[in-house]
């Protein structure tokens, strides 16, 4: 009889082959679902001893408190939004995370982005397949090594973002109140730090790298908005409600 319990809450992979093979080394059963409620997790983890969790959300005290073995909560990923970390403390369950998870393709995904809008690429591609063959609309286009891109976030995916553009010339700042210049001195890059005021009202581009939290929520606000005065393209690799809703 295994000794251990894991409740895979929800997942996205082909198969969860890899974690079926290491916790058998550890005599450990695992169960996998695509939960879409509580009632559900509790329903198969009441008596787990680990959870595994993807995107199902939210981990909370309603369900905790209905965990009677729980030791730890996994989440598949950087952020833990999804996990109520306090609930979490409350029960005696500890919350890990992958601390590097797809960094390399987030960053690749937000320089790539950040590169189609300062280049209108896909503006172009909508109006050619409407016949359009102007100059335009397209204007103004300003050569991208004479920009200023701000990073919100120098994290591990601000970092490899900042080296990735770094080549094209551009002038890097960033805002992050847990580094400093010492922190992130690059061998491929330099970017100088700045509050988030200055940054949204210098940069032509701003790529967001931070997490969710209480303290991040609506970060980017619309008094922040009024202070854009390059009007820069932004693209946010973080989460939607880092970003105010304007109407």
């Amino acid at each position: 009889m295994p000794k251990f319990k894991v409740v895979v809450t929800d997942y996205v992979f082909p198969d969860l082959d890899m974690e079926c093979r290491i916790l058998s080394e550890h005599n450990a059963e695992m169960i996998a679902a695509q939960c879409k409620s509580g009632d559900e997790v509790v329903a198969l983890a009441k008596d787990a001893d680990v959870i595994l969790n993807t995107y199902y959300s939210p981990l909370d005290a309603q369900v905790f408190s209905k965990l009677g073995k729980c030791k730890a909560v996994v989440r598949y990923g950087i952020g833990v939004d999804s996990i109520d970390i306090g609930a979490a403390t409350k029960y005696g369950i500890m919350v890990a995370n992958v601390p590097d998870y797809c960094c390399e393709e987030v960053s690749d995904h937000a320089v790539t982005s950040m590169l189609a809008l300062l280049r209108k690429l896909p503006i172009s591609d909508r109006r050619i397949r409407q016949g359009e063959w102007s100059l335009g609309y397209l204007k103004p286009m300003h050569r991208i090594g004479e920009l200023t891109i701000g990073i919100v976030g120098m994290g591990r995916i601000g970092r490899l973002s900042a080296k990735k553009i770094a080549p094209f010339g551009v002038q890097i700042v960033f805002s992050d109140p847990y580094m400093s210049e010492n922190d992130i001195i690059d061998e491929y890059f330099h970017a100088r730090k700045v509050t988030l005021d200055e940054l949204v009202s210098i940069s032509d581009a701003i790529l967001v790298h931070a997490p969710s939290t209480t303290k991040t929520y609506h970060l980017l606000n619309a008094a922040l908005f009024q202070k854009m005065q390059r009007k820069p393209v932004i693209v946010n690799c973080a989460r939607g409600n880092l970003i105010i809703r304007m109407r």
